[in-house]
């Protein structure tokens, strides 16, 4: 299930971005006025291939779309540690695919270690960090 007020918002606003109309959609889209209006109100919710097309019309991700990221483009700036926490929390239930297919446990442990090893440093490097700026300033 999609965000539909968010996702409405945003196809609205792509829509009028580009400069086109309702009608316009509807043409590129295959589908009635009617229904594009639709998916603008957020009374209609498209399928995923619905929302792939749009996507690729305005040259947007669908997880933009979607409402699961703010860059239209999809650009990764930062994971936070709790983005990070999240991944191994998936990876650990055994939700992890590489390439279409599954993960071993083995393999699941291996990357879980991994992205903890990552966050542990990085709060070794923020501590060094912050403990070398305290001794520049004394």
């Amino acid at each position: 299930m999609i965000t539909m007020g968010l996702f409405a918002k945003r196809l609205k606003a792509l829509r009028i971005k580009h400069h086109m109309l309702q009608k316009d959609m509807a043409k590129k889209l295959g589908i009635t006025v009617s229904a594009y209006g639709f998916y603008e109100q957020g009374k209609r919710e498209p399928t995923l291939e619905m929302v792939k097309k749009i996507a690729g019309i305005f040259d947007v991700t669908v997880d933009y779309l979607l409402g699961r990221t703010d860059d239209p483009k999809g650009n990764v700036t930062e994971l936070s540690i709790l983005d990070l926490e999240r991944a191994i929390e998936m990876i650990e239930k055994g939700k992890a695919h590489f390439g279409g297919h599954e993960l071993t446990e083995e393999d699941r442990e291996f990357i879980a270690k991994m992205i903890r090893l990552a966050i542990e440093r990085k709060y070794k490097r923020d501590d060094k960090d912050e403990q070398s700026a305290t001794k520049e300033k004394a």
